[in-house]
């Protein structure tokens, strides 16, 4: 099964990593991002490569177990599930989400309105935490993986000052 999935990734180079992960990252062509205020709901459309559904079919894969989703307060990674994960799409949330809440689907997207052509898309749907309700000025940005470690390494620093800040304080109420 893991080299069906594989093929299904990359049919010309199942065994190279280099070109899986690639691949991976190719495989979504643009992501749409939108808002409903009232419903307190993010919506992503991850617009999928052409041609996927028919790879799929070819290796007889159901690519409703193709896809792995991470999601967290403030940041949504999708993977492709292959011989091992490899990385879709990573970005920023324009807000907090409740990520036990997130619901995703493949959907089949119309090229245009009078077009019978489409593709699939990854349509994920996200709830707003109640400390992010109302309009974000940005629903989804997708990120670079330089900006993914800047941000791991941010998050790291800001623990480590929140820790150190709580032992000075332990310190203080001793003396």
């Amino acid at each position: 099964e893991r080299i069906q999935r594989a093929l299904v990734l990359s049919p010309g180079a199942p065994l190279k990593e280099s070109i899986k992960a690639d691949k991976a990252k190719q495989l979504c062509t643009r992501v749409e991002a939108t808002q409903d205020t009232v419903l307190q709901k993010a919506t992503l459309m991850m617009h999928l490569q052409e041609g996927l559904h028919e790879i799929a079919f070819k290796f007889k894969l159901d690519l409703g177990t193709f896809f792995s989703m991470k999601v967290a307060e403030k940041m949504l990674e999708v993977s492709v599930i292959a011989d091992t994960e490899y990385v879709m799409c990573v970005g920023r949330l324009g807000g907090d989400v409740q990520p036990s809440k997130t619901a995703w689907e493949i959907a089949w997207e119309r090229d245009s309105p009078n077009s019978e052509k489409g593709h699939l898309c990854l349509k994920i749907s996200l709830t707003k935490a109640p400390s992010s309700k109302g309009k974000w000025d940005e629903v989804f940005r997708k990120m670079e993986p330089w900006e993914v470690c800047a941000n791991i390494h941010k998050n790291m620093a800001l623990e480590a000052g929140a820790e150190t800040e709580a032992v000075t304080d332990d310190r203080a109420e001793q003396e």
